[in-house]
């Protein structure tokens, strides 16, 4: 008809596009609140990110009170003994910090103390034969110097064992030196490795001097509550094996 425009036809393809345009929409929702959920999940109390900055501020901390406990320097053995029940509650989620560290010192100090003096009396004596050998001129010098290298690793590895034992254990001081041997003994790769690790801030310093400073600061900061840290997830399971087999239970 004339003057009248042709009316608009709408074909299938509108309704497939209003459709399409539909389904972007929803798509586009459907991932904003995907993104959403991934940032809650990052930041809620379970998340692994979390989790993490948790333990590192328990350790920092935890490192701030060994550092103090041990300033007397004969409360050394009290103060790590305490730090490995710490860090091995840590690995069941058992407590607070402040409360079961100073929980801890003041039920293994006579023990943990007796048992500083007795590792250092070991240890000074140790340096001493090593100052002797190395000034004196005898025969079958190098074999002495292999005895005496193989003790050193093994009083290195009974002390890497005695103190986490003593946090979670009760004997008398005697049958801890002994169980911590055996233990050193019986399972020689996983002590070794921790005896390692432990030294690992004196390895550092020994072949880079030059990051005295940084590895001071480290120590200070967080490393040796974060070595215990480690070493107990090891510990953890040496002990369980104890538990089971009911060895260290009761004194003997």
């Amino acid at each position: 008809m004339n003057g009248i425009d042709n009316p608009v036809r709408f074909t299938g393809n509108s309704s497939l596009y209003a459709i399409l345009d539909k389904a972007n929409l929803y798509s586009y929702t459907a991932k904003i609140h995907e993104k959403e959920n991934r940032m809650k999940n990052i930041f809620s109390l379970d998340s692994p990110v979390i989790r993490f900055l948790n333990i590192t501020a328990d350790l920092i901390l935890l490192n701030l009170l060994w550092i103090l406990c041990c300033i007397p320097v004969i409360t050394i053995g009290a103060s790590t003994t305490a730090m490995y029940c710490v860090t091995l509650n840590m690995q069941e989620s058992k407590g607070t910090i402040i409360k079961n560290f100073f929980t801890a010192f003041r039920q293994n100090f006579r023990q943990a103390t007796i048992l500083w003096l007795i590792f250092g009396a070991a240890g000074a004596f140790l340096v001493i034969d090593y100052a002797i050998l190395y000034s004196t001129d005898f025969t079958g010098k190098a074999l002495v110097f292999v005895l005496f290298a193989l003790a050193v690793v093994f009083y290195l590895m009974t002390l890497t064992c005695v103190f986490p034992l003593a946090a979670r254990f009760e004997n008398t001081t005697k049958n801890m030196i002994r169980n911590a041997f055996q233990i050193a003994v019986g399972h020689f790769f996983q002590i070794i490795i921790m005896t390692v690790f432990n030294l690992l801030p004196v390895i550092i310093f020994l072949f880079k001097p030059g990051y005295v400073l940084y590895i001071g600061f480290v120590c200070l900061l967080i490393a040796v509550s974060f070595i215990a840290f480690i070493n107990s997830q090891q510990f953890t399971r040496i002990f369980a094996g104890l538990k089971t087999t009911g060895k260290e239970e009761t004194p003997e």
